[in-house]
């Protein structure tokens, strides 16, 4: 009789292995307007929704196994009851008769073993549990836009030249006391335009004789629509000996009241736009808490 665990086993790898494809996306007509980040979320809802999928046929699959293995040893017991093997009774060792071997030891040794019956309860398959990705509120496509309240109340102000600056998820160390500013790697930044020729060479430049970078003072419109004072800075890491280096922008001196006041967390996707007071750079923040 054969097990059926093996042949689920390798149905739930080729369920696992099978990568997201074309008809996964299906329904998905126009996508003009949108962004790199845009397709990246929509790519992770698709990735979730099959993990979900994926999930709940290996639950489905490993309740279908532990019937089987129950239905499996219920039959090979019965049949072993209705046609026992030859020479034994089951759990017992056939006795000799004296006779013709008379004065022979009727107890087995290790050249002729006691002969009992075991049943192998088959293997069950081997269940995988996975960390569900979490829901992410938040519009894509090509509606997805600036807040029109936040755009309101930098309209309001005088503010034109409206630019996406960075997208990120905070991490443990942008939300840590100690740590104290907000970490922007040239890598998600979106537009390096908006900051002006003067202001780029001003931030590579240093205080006095000192290791401190120049900052620039700028205001940050918070999601509570109310403003605060940071300083944007300029950090620049070497890597390889000094063969090559990252760049990131900082933006501290007042980054904690912006955690504190928003209840900022790890995980939570922000978004820092840009925007002109006449020459004066402005920031505002929008959080979409995970």
């Amino acid at each position: 009789m054969l097990l059926s665990g093996s042949g689920n086993m390798m149905k739930t790898e080729e369920l696992l292995e099978k990568d997201l494809c074309l008809d996964d996306f299906d329904g998905i007509d126009d996508t003009r307007g949108w962004t790199s980040f845009d397709v990246l979320v929509h790519v992770s809802l698709v990735a979730r929704d099959r993990y979900l999928k994926q999930q709940q046929a290996i639950v489905d699959q490993y309740a279908t196994d532990n019937a089987d293995d129950k239905r499996q040893s219920s039959m090979m017991a019965r049949e072993t009851k209705s046609n026992p093997p030859r020479g034994c009774i089951l759990g017992m060792t056939k006795k000799r008769t004296r006779g013709a071997f008379e004065g022979q030891s009727t107890a087995p040794t290790k050249e002729e073993p006691s002969r009992h019956l075991t049943i192998k309860k088959p293997r069950k398959a081997a269940v995988l549990v996975w960390n569900v990705m979490p829901s992410i509120d938040f519009r894509i496509g090509p509606d997805r836009d600036l807040p029109q309240d936040v755009r309101n109340s930098i309209e309001g102000s005088g503010g034109t030249d409206i630019l996406l600056v960075c997208e990120k998820y905070l991490t443990a160390s942008d939300v840590k006391k100690e740590e104290s500013r907000l970490l922007m790697p040239e890598s998600v930044i979106k537009s390096s335009s908006f900051l002006n020729d003067q202001e780029r060479e001003l931030l590579k430049t240093r205080v006095g004789n000192t290791n401190k970078m120049r900052e620039i003072p700028v205001k940050l419109l918070e999601p509570t629509l109310t403003s605060c004072d940071l300083g944007l800075r300029r950090w620049e890491m070497r890597k390889n000996g000094g063969k090559s280096s990252t760049v990131s922008y900082v933006l501290a001196r007042g980054w904690n009241g912006v955690v504190a006041r928003n209840d900022l967390k790890k995980g939570d996707l922000v978004q820092v736009w840009s925007f002109r007071v006449g020459l004066e750079l402005g920031l505002a923040l929008i959080a979409m808490h995970n």
